[in-house]
């Protein structure tokens, strides 16, 4: 299966987020650096994920990113379909 560069650094920034859950939340600066992704395009991409419901914010200081859906149930199907789709757009 072939992702769009968009679908794998959604992917691979909540794996990251999963492996780290627990931890409090994760700034987006920390969490580019960690996997080598460009801080702007993963801002656009966490936007999406935080309307899927599968990325909660919070604010303040200690705020970040971290994971609102149960890592269990997370699968790539609905992952890519919500990343791809980006209701906002206008076609």
């Amino acid at each position: 299966m072939r992702l769009s560069r968009r679908s794998e650094y959604g992917l691979r920034a909540l794996v990251d987020l999963i492996l780290h859950e627990g931890g409090g939340p994760i700034p987006l600066a920390t969490l580019a650096e960690r996997k080598r992704l460009p801080a702007k395009f993963l801002e656009q991409i966490r936007a999406t994920l935080k309307h899927a419901g599968l990325v909660r914010t919070t604010l303040g200081a200690h705020g970040g990113y971290a994971i609102a859906a149960d890592p269990g149930t997370v699968s790539i199907g609905p992952l890519t379909k919500a990343i791809s789709r980006r209701p906002w757009a206008t076609r």
